[in-house]
């Protein structure tokens, strides 16, 4: 725990301009306004500062704040007797110089400078290194939500790993982070619908403890709530009725020793911490496959040998993403081993259709088959996907079928009357990567994608000329799993949908 003192008293002062910018003015007989002594740098979210103080009645109140004696960020105004302000978006590991500022009606104060360390960010998280940034691109002042894994571990295969979740700005400075309970790790860091908080699905990853929880908490630290996900793994998505949907497994016998698991969407009701108000939206053997395992279609993978005390266990699905569109009240779990994106409706749980896949839905508006067998499937190969919109979404294509593997984002538009489906853009990773595990790719309101390669170790944004707008490399062999993108971490909306979305 770290924590600075304030113990300043300055007088109401004129200003020109009546605004909270320009320069300090001559102070004036007027109210005191007192700084008492507060702010506390928590040591899992030491970039945020709390500065308060009291004034004799309401008044206006920001923080201006900034480094190398600049001002030039500044927090919500707030109208209040007793302030309270946070200052955020501060760089790990540098010194910043603050002020508070009162306004009331032409009269403004502004608190001589206060300079505050913050602290480095932890060791064992990885470095970014900046290698391209157009000054001109709409992200440059975004901020990027991050999931990964860190030393003393390796990518996602290490369960011994230190996982975090965090913010990095535009330079690849981490700005917030939290780092997870030994043992326990998550795919990404979600904003919140209201912009208020940050939410993730935590899973255990020594894969021995199915419960599973979703945690929301604000940047601060305090956590909001926390609801149980029955066996939930991989990826979840809020709904605006207060509940979650996400993925969680099935294990049914198989012949002789081994044990088949497949997929089920379940919806839970936040701050259930039991999952007495859960239910079960889908489930695939019994929805989708009518309780027939020989189903599937594909080359399994050899059995793993022990998980969640299953021995022998085949994936019949390994789905790992799942979306939610409010207009239509469905969900869009992706199964990724059978290739299948699938629309389900949430009011009655059925199944309106699959996209890509042996049994698909959708065709090329030609006619032509989008999916003929695991190894020539046309829109994606074993991809990840975060982003969906009505006509529209966004695949981080792994490439794992094709010869020879090759990793790229793909963005796909569909049409649900015409049952046609086809690719409007892709970008294939010039140096003929590959990452069999994760990804992720958005498409922001400008046109340009912004993508997270995993372990081909950088993030990017391209535009949809192909032409690389920045990269982010993680500097010390880590990858990123999952990212989202804000404009403001007072207000974390997340970026709106395409045109059309």
């Amino acid at each position: 725990m770290r924590s600075f003192s304030l113990g300043l008293v300055f007088l109401i002062a004129c200003s020109d301009n009546g605004s909270g910018s320009g320069d300090d003015q001559s102070p004036t007989d007027g109210p005191p306004v007192v700084l008492t002594p507060a702010g506390v740098l928590d040591a899992d979210h030491s970039t945020i500062v709390h500065i308060t103080w009291s004034t004799p009645e309401p008044m206006s109140g920001w923080v201006e704040f900034g480094l190398d004696g600049a001002f030039d960020k500044v927090s919500p105004a707030v109208t209040a007797t007793d302030h309270v302000h946070q200052a955020l978006g501060l760089k790990a590991g540098r010194t910043y110089t603050w002020r508070a500022v009162v306004q009331d009606g032409d009269k403004i104060v502004k608190s001589d400078p206060q300079s505050v360390d913050i602290p480095p960010a932890p060791s064992e998280l990885p470095t970014f290194h900046l290698v391209t940034l157009d000054p001109d691109a709409d992200v440059h002042d975004a901020y990027i939500s991050v999931a990964g894994a860190a030393a003393p571990g390796s990518g996602a295969e290490s369960p011994s790993a230190l996982y975090y979740v965090a913010f990095i700005d535009a330079e690849g400075d981490y700005v917030w982070y939290h780092t997870l309970p030994f043992g326990r790790g998550t795919s990404a860091l979600d904003i919140s619908l209201d912009g208020k908080s940050v939410w993730w699905l935590e899973i255990d990853n020594f894969r021995q403890d199915l419960a599973s929880t979703i945690f929301r908490m604000t940047l601060d630290g305090t956590v909001l709530s926390e609801t149980y996900a029955d066996s939930g793994h991989h990826a979840a998505v809020e709904m605006s009725d207060g509940r979650f949907a996400f993925l969680g497994r099935r294990f049914s016998p198989g012949d002789g020793t081994q044990t088949l698991m497949s997929d089920r969407v379940l919806i839970a009701t936040e701050g259930d911490t039991t999952g007495a108000q859960s239910v079960e939206l889908f489930d695939y053997l019994d929805d989708w496959w009518e309780g027939e395992f020989s189903y599937p279609w594909i080359d399994f993978d050899p059995p793993i040998d022990e998980v969640y005390g299953y021995k022998n266990v085949i994936d019949l699905t390994h789905s790992n993403s799942i979306a939610w569109i409010e207009a239509e009240n469905a969900v869009y779990p992706y199964a990724r081993l059978l290739d299948t994106l699938l629309k389900i409706d949430v009011d009655t749980g059925a199944l309106e259709w699959q996209m890509s896949g042996l049994h698909s839905d959708f065709t090329f508006p030609d006619g032509d088959p989008v999916y003929v067998d695991q190894y020539n499937s046309h829109l994606w190969s074993w991809g990840h996907y975060s982003q969906i919109w009505q006509g529209g979404l966004m695949m981080f294509d792994n490439g794992s079928n094709y010869q020879p593997p090759v990793s790229s984002i793909v963005e796909i538009a569909y049409d649900e009357a015409t049952g046609t489906a086809e690719e409007v853009f892709r970008y294939i990773d010039p140096e003929g990567g590959w990452t069999n595990s994760l990804g992720d790719v958005w498409k922001l309101p400008s046109g340009n994608y912004v993508a997270s390669w995993m372990s081909i170790y950088k993030l990017t944004e391209v535009t949809p000329d192909g032409d690389v707008v920045w990269r982010l490399d993680p500097e010390n062999g880590t990858a990123v799993r999952r990212i989202r993108l804000v404009t403001d971490l007072y207000s974390l909306t997340p970026l709106p949908l395409p045109s059309g979305g």
